[in-house]
């Protein structure tokens, strides 16, 4: 409890006036035994008696205690005027020395509470109050583990080179991201997270150790601006989001289709609509370059449209629905005219992807008769995707997660694929996931855990396989299997997490993969 300068001073005075009734006028003052004793050291301390007298008083009243046995003694002291001199001088300096370090320790304070108010009260930048910054750091360890009988895989990004599908490997991993969030105004807001990874992989930030402790580059895994037209009100409860620049996923979506730490390019908007208290509806859209070709008309380009609902009919449950479209334009591949390819390079080169995992059908540009071996997409992508989720909440902080994930490529072509690859092809345009998870919906502190087990379905050509989970299968499509999960709290922002992921081939030769990882994360 803090004391006030009028509570010390009134205790020094009651000390005073303690001493002088001790001391002075009555003939005598009882205490029990114990007390006695420390009254008399509290006189000594305080400079009202001298040691001497101390010594004398106590030695006369052990004397007196132990010729009675009484439970309560009588101690006399002296009177006289210079103990009520010495009791005088020593209790004002001790009232002046106890008020003046009061004094400066209030006033220590109250300048303490000034400054931390101008901190509240707009004396610091104004800029400082409307950036937010956030992060998090994830270090990996994980282990790939591969069945005897796997056949070789050729990487479809570089035909020269042997995709590791047989031999077991163990890797270090980490993953840093660092998060700026700056609003500009009510309506704006501008987003810039750095990342560790590079710019040849669009779906992972991760980064290898093990390269003799080199250094490691950081690129802008977002850099976008976000506009909100019509802010909040009393009648306006819906929201409507414009997005430009890098963005987070603008869609409702699992991994089936998108890889969690794809972000995505170009411009899109997301709009809600409230239709009552339990049900809305919401609308999702975007346009996205993939790749700008300087000397064709024949750019690259991904657009996606989702519409969905969410009903809660209580608070502790809901239900999502949503359905989507992405339509992915020139994004097959064109063969090369064997008389216009000179050194290797043809006309129709650009339409070879920037990126590729593996498991769409591709064929070679170049027919192999220039030496030079350049694989492209043989079919079509327009994926339908249908999305649901139940999400109950009767046991909070416990939740029930159910999930279910649907896509199929409706512009698959079987005829005009095997005209390109001259071979026979099956239509494995089709791929879903199912699965549940139980526990806290978010791991924020101490013992908060969570667990999951999913099934996954993929089909060669269901969806584009640059973009799709880069885990389960080490990347791409053409897999089928189980994927299960935990993570436990080790204390606040600070958690464990470890996944299996094993997954074979849905056809073709045996390709069999099974991932673990394990996790050690934190944010900030």
């Amino acid at each position: 409890m803090r004391l006030t300068r009028k509570n010390k001073t009134g205790q020094l005075g009651l000390l005073a006036l303690a001493a002088v009734f001790f001391i002075g006028q009555g003939p005598a003052f009882a205490r029990p035994n114990d007390s006695t004793e420390e009254i008399i050291n509290l006189l000594l301390e305080k400079n009202i008696i001298t040691s001497a007298e101390a010594d004398r008083i106590l030695s006369r009243h052990r004397e007196t205690g132990n010729e009675t046995g009484a439970e309560n003694v009588t101690v006399v002291v002296p009177r006289g005027e210079r103990y009520l001199k010495t009791i005088t001088e020593n209790v004002a300096r001790d009232i002046k020395e106890d008020v003046t370090r009061k004094v400066k320790l209030e006033i220590k304070d109250e300048i303490a509470n000034e400054v931390k108010l101008e901190a509240y009260t707009g004396s610091v930048p104004g800029w400082t109050k409307r950036i937010r910054f956030g992060g998090d750091i994830r270090l990996r360890y994980q282990g790939d583990y591969f069945d005897d009988n796997n056949v070789d895989v050729i990487d479809p990004s570089d035909p020269t080179e042997i995709m590791n599908r047989n031999i077991d490997r163990q890797r270090l991993r980490y993953r840093a991201r660092v998060t700026v969030k700056a609003q500009v105004n009510n309506q704006t807001e501008v987003g810039l997270r750095l990342a560790t990874g590079n710019e040849d992989d669009p779906i992972s930030t991760n980064d290898t150790l093990g390269d003799y402790m080199n250094k490691d580059t950081v690129t802008f895994d977002q850099a976008y601006l976000k506009w909100t037209p019509i802010p909040e009100t009393s009648t306006w409860t819906g929201r409507l989001d414009f997005w430009g620049g890098r963005i987070p996923n603008p869609f409702f979506s699992t991994d089936l289709v998108w890889d969690r730490d794809l972000n995505f390019e170009g411009v899109a908007a997301n709009l809600e609509m409230p239709v009552n208290t339990r049900l809305k509806g919401f609308l999702n859209g975007g346009v996205f370059p993939l790749d700008e070709i300087d000397l064709s008309s024949q750019d690259k380009w991904l657009y996606g449209g989702q519409l969905g609902v969410e009903y809660a009919p209580r608070t502790n449950l809901s239900f999502t629905l949503a359905a989507a479209y992405y339509d992915y334009r020139n994004i097959k591949g064109k063969r090369n005219d064997p008389a216009l390819v000179v050194g290797g390079e043809g006309p129709n080169d650009y339409t070879v992807p920037l990126y590729q995992q593996s498991g769409n059908v591709i064929f070679d540009i170049n027919e192999s008769t220039s030496g030079s071996t350049k694989f492209a997409l043989a079919a079509d992508y327009e994926e339908l995707n249908i999305t649901a989720e139940m999400n109950i909440g009767f046991f909070d902080p416990i939740y029930i997660t159910f999930l279910a994930d649907y896509v199929k490529n409706i512009g698959f072509d079987r005829d005009e694929v095997e005209a390109l690859t001259g071979e026979s092809v099956p239509e494995e345009d089709t791929g879903y996931q199912v699965g549940i998870t139980v526990g806290y919906p978010k791991i924020k502190k101490l013992w908060d855990w969570q667990t999951s087990l999913f099934y996954r379905y993929l089909e060669a050509d269901a969806v584009v396989d640059a973009f799709t989970d880069s885990d389960f299968h080490l990347g791409g499509t053409n897999a089928k299997g189980w994927l299960l999960s935990g993570q436990l709290g080790l204390g606040k922002n600070f958690w464990l997490k470890a996944r299996w992921l094993s997954a074979d081939e849905t056809s073709g030769p045996p390709i069999a993969v099974d991932v673990l990882q394990v996790d050690v994360n934190s944010r900030f």
